[in-house]
């Protein structure tokens, strides 16, 4: 989560607040980010808390996980017809 950690200027997990998650949506969301993007960079950011907290037995973060109640972006739906290609089958080999 090099991009989160760059924006936010520190590494220290300990110190990540839902607040500033909120702030990093808000700014991918008005950037040029589709909202599948910033969704999947908020939740790859909560999967990494999630881990560090499991992997230091609850020590790693001082009030459990800030952003358990953080809302995610909805997804854009599209039509996956209109991602595929129209295949075209010669009438003879």
């Amino acid at each position: 989560m090099k991009v989160f950690t760059d924006w936010r200027g520190s590494t220290l997990i300990a110190t990540v607040t839902k607040a500033d998650a909120e702030r990093w949506r808000d700014e991918l969301l008005n950037g040029n980010n589709k909202r599948k993007t910033a969704r999947d960079k908020l939740a790859t950011l909560k999967n990494v808390l999630a881990g560090g907290q499991k992997q230091s037995d609850g020590k790693k973060l001082p009030t459990s996980m800030p952003l358990e109640h953080l809302a995610l972006p909805n997804a854009e739906v599209t039509d996956s017809a209109a991602k595929t290609y129209p295949c075209v089958m010669p009438e003879r080999f």
